[in-house]
């Protein structure tokens, strides 16, 4: 299996939009997190992969910010990450007195309201 760089994953986007007769109407920029800050919007998507777990909670919180940022006002963010792999469970649990979801339920909702940045 080959491995991707960001160059290649930038190539690969622009050969799907291609072929789905959308190119003329897309570009793709990708960048490690440390690079949001450079970077001018606005996006109609972020995609952050396989990053979050290996930053700490003050890196996480601002490279949320500065997605948030580049953002078009209807604009998303998809967010991919792996989770250890448990049973799914129909019952929840309690952690220290707080009702959570388990490991696999689907989070939905919005970093905040655009007009707050």
């Amino acid at each position: 299996m080959r491995e991707l760089d960001r160059g290649s994953v930038v190539e690969v986007a622009g050969r799907l939009a291609e072929a789905m007769g959308v190119a003329s109407r897309a570009s793709f920029v990708a960048c490690d997190v440390t690079g949001l800050a450079n970077l001018d919007g606005p996006f109609d998507i972020a995609f952050l992969g396989w990053v979050l777990p290996f930053l700490d909670p003050i890196e996480i919180d601002s490279t949320l910010r500065q997605v948030h940022r580049l953002l078009a006002m209807s604009g998303r963010i998809v967010i991919r990450e792996v989770c250890r792999h448990r049973p799914r469970s129909t019952t929840r649990t309690q952690d220290r007195g707080r009702d959570r979801h388990g490991p696999h339920d689907r989070v939905e909702g919005s970093i905040g309201p655009h007009s707050a940045r």
